[in-house]
C-alpha cells in the first residue's frame, strides 16, 4: 500500500507541474480590470475658456486658458504691457470669464497747461476716472446717465474710443 501511496503522490505532483507549466506558456493572467460606470463618471475632465484680450498690450489677440487662469497671465501670454498702457487699473489676481473681453487702457494725455489759456475754458474729464459728480458737469449728463457709464466701465472696462460710449444705455449719437 505504501508503494501504491508513493505512486499516486508522484503522479499528483507531475499533473500540478504540467498544468502549472501550460498555464504559464499560454500567459495565463488575472482579468484585465473595467472600471465601473459610476467611475468614468467620476474621471476628471479639464475645462478651457477663450479670452480676448485688447488694448495695451504687445499682441492684442483672442487666447484659449485652463478654467482657473487669472488676468495677469492673460497680459503675460499677450507679451506684456506697451509703454503707453496704464497699469494701474487692472485687478491682476481677477480670474479670467470665458468668451470675455479685457482691454488694457493706455495713458491718458493731457495738453499742456499754458498761462495764457483763458480761464474759462472746461477742465478735461476722463469717463474711465470720473466719479458721478464729475461725471454730471458734462452737458447732458445727469445723475442717471452718469451712474451708467459707472457701471459700464466697472463691467466692460475702460472705454477705448468714443464709439465705445454709445454702447452705454442713454447715450446716443
Amino acid at each position: 500500500m505504501r508503494l501504491f501511496h508513493k505512486i499516486l503522490m508522484g503522479v499528483g505532483v507531475l499533473v500540478l507541474l504540467v498544468i502549472t507549466t501550460l498555464l504559464n506558456s499560454r500567459g495565463f493572467d488575472a482579468p484585465e480590470y473595467q472600471p465601473s460606470q459610476n467611475q468614468e463618471e467620476v474621471r476628471e475632465t479639464i475645462t478651457y475658456l477663450v479670452v480676448d484680450i485688447q488694448g495695451a498690450v504687445q499682441h492684442p489677440g483672442v487666447y484659449a486658458f485652463h478654467s482657473d487662469a487669472r488676468l495677469y497671465e492673460l497680459i503675460d501670454l499677450a507679451g506684456g504691457y506697451l509703454k503707453t498702457a496704464k497699469q494701474g487699473d487692472l485687478n491682476l489676481a481677477e480670474k479670467l470669464i470665458d468668451g470675455k473681453q479685457y482691454r488694457v487702457p493706455f495713458q491718458q494725455t493731457t495738453p499742456d497747461d499754458t498761462d495764457d489759456a483763458p480761464d474759462d475754458k472746461p477742465s478735461v474729464i476722463s469717463v474711465n476716472e470720473a466719479t458721478l459728480e464729475q461725471l454730471t458737469t458734462l452737458p447732458n449728463i445727469g445723475p442717471a446717465t452718469a451712474q451708467h457709464i459707472i457701471d459700464f466701465r466697472n463691467s466692460e472696462g475702460p472705454f477705448l474710443t468714443l464709439e465705445d460710449l454709445l454702447n452705454v444705455r442713454g447715450i446716443g449719437e
